[in-house]
């Protein structure tokens, strides 16, 4: 069991990023997670770390391998939240 980190982002209040993976062979199965950190905002004095991760819309790339979509929301109404991006892949 590999784990990748896909990369980091950083998420607006109260709002929501698609990010597009692609890579994966026919033969890989994908589990996705999130470890996030709270961000700041003006006027915020104690910043809230929430985010929700949407998995699940599997395409196939131009390049012939398979293509994830992921949705990442952030929670926090207030203010921005850091996220890095987890895959975990499995081989079959």
């Amino acid at each position: 069991m590999a784990v990748r980190s896909i990369g980091w982002a950083t998420i607006a209040a109260n709002s929501s990023m698609d990010w597009f993976i692609h890579g994966f062979t026919n033969r890989e199965s994908v589990v996705y997670s999130l470890v996030v950190f709270p961000g700041s905002g003006n006027g915020v004095l104690y910043p809230k770390g929430d985010a929700t991760l949407y998995q699940g819309r599997y395409v196939k790339h131009v390049d012939g391998t398979f293509a994830q979509v992921v949705t990442i929301r952030n929670n926090a109404p207030y203010n921005t939240c850091n996220v890095n991006l987890l895959a975990q892949v499995e081989s079959f």
